[in-house]
């Protein structure tokens, strides 16, 4: 099972290589050349997804460092003591001076107005090579470039050149995962999931953001450079805006922070356009009819299929190609594992997720739950839920507990929230339905913060909330109390008093499943006590099934039915108490510390 895993994380390091010893042996001088294309944008995207993917800073700015390296190539190329590796060296050291003036605005401007200043950058570096192109020189089809010799052998093209390119991309793979991996890597994703937290513990945001910019700045230009001395002439007209924007699909379609994705993604741009080019013109060349058409149009046709994958992707694969296949590899990978290698897990699986109630009103088979930065809240999860349950639902915090209640009623939607797997209510599949809808169907979350409206009073809420006959039903010695403070405002009551209020509205609503988040965070032992036998009251008079998420582990066994542990995303078995070993309310303990004032906060790292 770990070397399956093994090999699906390393499925790039088969296949590319595999795919660049075909080409290489193959005779096809025009797919040699393509594939050389493809390498040299590789290089590029790389230096993109370092910036983007691991520093978290959105750039428009590709094609304006290609465009430089490429004309400093050309013109650096005609001096007699500019050798091919010294002019590439030169080219990367401009790239990374380049890199470190990019830096200065970022150090003010975040998000879409810094992507403005490398459009403009964009614009202004293709003029100026425009310029050079056509005022200095007499080149007004392209600056030429010097045929490249390496070592005193001269660069051909077609095998020679794909061969120092592999090499050069493999080392430049093996230098990147390698740095990824270990602290710098580690700096870059903590400024780019949150700067301000990654200063409060130490990291030097400033600094390391500097140095992504000269980094990548330095790999996108000697990109341009390759790219210059590979085509053997360097024109403005090549570095559109559509250019630059490319390079942007490439790294957001093939996967953010995935090298093997950034790959992916620029196969697929460079190559999926050609192919069904040559596929139109070897169908019908010269055809009439819907045929001829087709021949005649493929360039507009590839535009608008190009358009139509991409929207797929961010769609339905949000994350990028390569890491959502991956992802879902893995996933699928660890369940039959655990169905063929361990018969009894499956056998526990199957006793957490029938519960106790042979009548099930919640059902949930596989849920995964994703964030944008990678991390897993929920894993694989598989719970059943009976019809009048009281089920308890324990674990430290970040475990997921949070994830899986939002998961349930839906306020993932607009979050960029990767969720998969299935949740049904009566057989119903409610898996991403919006918060209103699974209200609907009878879905009521009692939040673990803001669980009230601050600035109305208990008696507006409750008026406009639900219905008040289903509250003093459910709650008639709760309702005694909020009449007591029927025109007060909810923000001036204590802690359990608005957790009382917030159950109050919940039973309003005549929930069928109710969803209590953190039930004892931040309150007292007495406000506790208090709480849960008002949950209790709520839990027999009406009949609800709950599931309450819950740090202290000593309340949650008095109170439930089933206590089930969530760890990692997934759940576990707890030793079980039986209905004669409960406490009365005013017997129940609070664990030292166990109410977190932090709360779950959706399990992020």
């Amino acid at each position: 099972m770990t070397r399956l895993l093994g090999y699906a994380n390393r499925f790039g390091w088969v296949v590319f290589p595999i795919a660049f010893l075909a080409v290489v042996i193959s005779e096809d001088r025009y797919w040699q050349f393509v594939a050389g294309q493809v390498i040299i944008y590789a290089l590029s995207a790389l230096g993109l997804d370092w910036l983007m993917g691991r520093a978290g800073v959105v750039s428009l700015g590709n094609g304006a460092l290609m465009a430089a390296g490429a004309f400093s190539a050309a013109y650096i190329s005609r001096e007699e003591w500019a050798s091919f590796p010294l002019t590439l060296l030169i080219v990367t050291l401009m790239g990374c001076v380049l890199g470190l003036l990019m830096s200065i605005p970022a150090a003010r401007l975040r998000g879409i107005y810094f992507a403005l200043v490398t459009l403009a950058m964009h614009f202004i570096v293709v003029f100026i090579g425009h310029q050079y192109q056509t005022t200095s020189t007499r080149y007004l089809g392209g600056v030429p470039v010097a045929r490249p010799e390496l070592f005193g052998y001269r660069l051909e093209a077609g095998r020679p050149w794909l061969l120092f390119l592999g090499v050069l991309l493999g080392l430049v793979w093996l230098l990147l995962r390698n740095m990824y991996a270990t602290n710098p890597g580690r700096m870059w994703l903590a400024i780019h999931e949150n700067e301000l937290a990654a200063r409060t513990i130490g990291v030097a945001s400033p600094r390391w953001k500097l140095t992504a910019f000269v980094g990548s700045s330095g790999l996108i230009t000697l990109s341009g450079g390759l790219m210059g001395y590979y085509t053997g002439r360097v024109s403005a007209d090549t570095f559109t805006l559509t250019f630059a924007i490319s390079f942007v699909v490439m790294v957001i379609v093939g996967g953010l922070r995935s090298i093997p994705g950034a790959l992916f993604g620029v196969t697929v741009v460079t190559v999926a356009p050609l192919l069904f080019g040559q596929f139109a013109r070897d169908l019908a060349p010269g055809s009439a009819g819907a045929v001829g058409w087709l021949s005649d149009n493929v360039f507009f046709i590839n535009s608008g299929l190009f358009g139509v994958f991409v929207l797929v992707v961010l769609l339905y694969l949000p994350r990028g190609v390569v890491p959502s296949l991956r992802e879902r590899a893995r996933s699928g990978l660890v369940r039959r594992s655990r169905a063929v290698s361990d018969p009894a897990a499956g056998e526990e699986l199957g006793g957490i997720a029938a519960g106790m109630h042979a009548d099930p009103l919640l059902r949930i088979d596989g849920l995964h739950l994703a964030y944008r930065n990678g991390a897993r809240a929920v894993n694989g999860l598989e719970l059943t839920v009976g019809k009048g349950e009281l089920l308890a639902i324990v674990g430290r915090n970040g475990a997921g507990k949070s994830s899986l209640l939002r998961a349930m009623t839906g306020f993932y939607r607009s979050e960029g929230v990767t969720v998969r797997g299935r949740i049904a209510i009566d057989g119903r599949d409610i898996l991403g339905r919006s918060p209103s809808r699974t209200s609907a169907l009878g879905i009521t979350l009692v939040p673990e913060r803001d669980k009230v409206f601050a600035g109305l009073t208990v008696g507006e809420q409750l008026r406009h909330v639900g219905n008040l006959d289903a509250a003093r039903e459910a709650m008639p010695r709760e309702w005694e109390f909020l009449q007591s403070r029927w025109n007060s405002y909810a923000g001036l009551l204590s802690g359990g008093e608005r957790q009382i209020l917030a159950l109050t509205l919940a039973a309003s609503l005549r929930p069928r499943l109710l969803l209590i988040d953190e039930l004892s965070l931040g309150l007292s032992p007495v406000a506790i006590d208090r709480v849960a036998s008002a949950i209790r009251e709520l839990h027999a008079r009406s009949g609800v099934s709950i599931v309450l998420v819950e740090q202290n582990v000593d309340v949650a066994k008095r109170l439930a039915d089933r206590v089930l542990l969530m760890e990692s995303g997934t759940l576990h078995p707890v030793e079980e108490q039986s209905e004669a070993g409960r406490q009365p309310s005013g017997a129940v303990e609070v664990l030292a510390g166990a109410a977190d004032p932090e709360g779950d906060r959706d399990a992020r790292p």
